[in-house]
């Protein structure tokens, strides 16, 4: 599909590719927060000929209005998924409910872990959830401390300067 700064409702206007680029595709993944205090449009748009929700409608618009996709640029395909509780939201009472939740589960042999098993947003991206993972099963083994899980201020205290890649290799 392809938005264009066609003269219609909208700023945006999806028709069909005519040729595909490989070369200068990308993919683009946005994640729209919705509460009771920020509402989003779930009523439906035609868009191209199809029906979306207007959350579409309006995210397309935005990623226009913000530079991350130009008026004429081809938009190949749209995924939308409406998740009711898609993530875990902190609060200030979170690691109160934490040190109680945690452990009993554990007591139960379930160990939860990664983004949505520990709740711990700060310690949750690909890198910390593989570590999460690892230590784990080495706390299920060896019964090794959790340090990704327990204590964030010390896993992402420090970057990486021991390795560093530069031309010839090194």
């Amino acid at each position: 599909m392809t938005p264009t700064a066609a003269q219609t409702s909208s700023p945006v206007s999806l028709a069909r590719p005519r040729t595909l680029r490989f070369a200068s595709l990308r993919s683009l993944m946005f994640e729209i927060s919705e509460s009771q205090y920020k509402p989003v449009g779930q009523d439906n748009v035609s868009i191209a000929g199809r029906t979306y929700p207007r959350v579409v409608l309006d995210t397309l618009r935005g990623a226009v209005a913000t530079g991350l996709i130009g008026p004429n640029d081809e938009i190949v395909s749209v995924y939308h998924r409406r998740i009711q509780h898609g993530y875990p939201t902190p609060s200030l009472n979170r690691e109160n409910v934490l040190r109680e939740a945690l452990p009993a589960l554990k007591r139960h042999d379930v160990w939860s872990r990664g983004r949505f098993g520990s709740y711990r947003y700060e310690v949750a991206n690909q890198d910390h959830s593989l570590m999460l993972g690892v230590e784990a099963v080495d706390g299920i083994l060896i019964g090794s401390r959790e340090m990704t899980l327990n204590h964030a201020n010390i896993v992402n205290a420090s970057k990486n300067v021991d390795m560093r890649w530069g031309r010839g290799g090194s």
